[in-house]
């Protein structure tokens, strides 16, 4: 499972409910607008996880091996360049990786929305030692393919997006339930909605 962690939830549904967004000269649908706020977000939290990793590493890396044993100085050492990479790649992740995400989406849902079979949004809350922590809010598209589309958005976004997703995607099946599981398991034609 994709798991993103998002910790801007500050959009409002007022916010964002009569967003309208100009794009070559054509105004797209409120919806849109919600989708590529959710993926700026991603991408914003990607790259600022990134910075920091980095810069930490390189940090920990240039002040903490002065007059270390050589274990604890090649210990620390590999150590700092786990975290400078793991910061470089989600540095670069961020930033390389977004268009071509907002690209596609936006292609998908306006250009071939017969592809999308199965649509739902999924909540994960860390409780760790019963204090509430961090809720984690995920938007899934299944598509036809078996690919998946997984996007870190607030309650408030989902809460307005579905009632425009299902008029966008009239033959997608919305709601999760492990009956629409199974059918997705069997085959994603058996979820297509014929009304």
């Amino acid at each position: 499972m994709y798991f993103t962690i998002n910790l801007l939830f500050l959009y409002l549904p007022h916010k964002f409910a009569h967003v309208l967004q100009k794009s070559n000269n054509t105004i797209t649908a409120p919806y849109i607008g919600i989708l590529i706020q959710a993926l700026k977000s991603e991408r914003n939290l990607k790259v600022g996880v990134g910075i920091a990793c980095t810069i930490i590493g390189i940090l920990i890396m240039l002040s903490a091996l002065d007059g270390l044993p050589i274990q604890s100085m090649l210990f620390l050492a590999l150590l700092c360049m786990f975290i400078t990479f793991t910061g470089l790649y989600f540095l670069l992740n961020g930033l390389l990786r977004y268009d071509i995400q907002k690209n596609y989406l936006l292609n998908l849902i306006s250009q071939q929305p017969q592809k999308v079979v199965w649509v739902y949004d999924y909540k994960v809350e860390y409780f760790p030692f019963g204090i509430k922590v961090m809720e984690i809010n995920i938007l899934y598209m299944r598509l036809h393919n078996r690919e998946q589309l997984a996007i870190v958005m607030s309650a408030a976004q989902i809460k307005v997006l579905m009632p425009m997703l299902k008029t966008q995607l009239p033959q997608a099946t919305f709601g999760y339930s492990k009956h629409h599981e199974q059918l997705y398991d069997i085959s994603p034609d058996l979820l297509f909605n014929n009304k």
